[in-house]
């Protein structure tokens, strides 16, 4: 038996990460890491969940996040024309006298660019936490950095490193050191 030698701090926050570990819910996960992901936008070649419209011909600004919406914003005739420097004439012959006109026209008639997406969830790299309770502290304290970020589990399981550190953790309350 070997001893390791840690300072009264470190030893009190060892145990209360290993009473954490013992009690948390694992969320039926053997060796559970508490890892921070968030949401991001993945484009797709020509289909989607998701879509937006941009404006190529102008400045590549964002106009539209879906189809009504690149309708409702078409009504707005002053801010079409200036989002997009098209001519008056230009919104006039797209406009036609009528408001039955589609995205489709819409975006090709002001040569708009129509980009899929759908929505994934994408690991924060280095963001792993052995307990939920620091996963959630890190999100409350630092989740403005991330776009809608949120705690996913994945094992240590079949990670010998990991789970050799995870059950010397654990001993500190459990002396068998079988971490659930």
């Amino acid at each position: 038996m070997k001893t390791l030698e840690v300072s009264d701090e470190q030893y009190d926050r060892l145990k209360k990460m290993a009473e954490l570990m013992q009690t948390q819910d694992n969320r039926a996960t053997r060796l559970p890491l508490y890892c921070i992901y968030q949401k991001k936008e993945v484009e797709r070649a020509n289909e989607g969940e998701h879509c937006a419209y941009f404006c190529t011909a102008y400045d590549w600004s964002e106009v539209a996040h879906d189809d009504d919406e690149l309708i409702e914003w078409f009504k707005d005739k002053e801010r079409v024309m200036e989002e997009t420097g098209c001519r008056e004439e230009v919104y006039n012959d797209i406009d036609g006298d009528n408001e039955d006109y589609g995205a489709e026209n819409i975006a090709i008639g002001l040569d708009l660019t129509r980009y899929y997406y759908d929505i994934e969830g994408v690991p924060v790299p280095g963001e792993i936490f052995f307990t939920e309770v620091a996963a959630q502290a890190h999100i409350d304290a630092n989740g403005y950095h991330y776009t809608k970020p949120y705690i996913f589990v994945n094992s240590a399981w079949r990670n010998k490193e990991l789970e050799v550190v995870m059950d010397v953790v654990a001993q500190i309350t459990n002396p068998e050191g079988a971490h659930r």
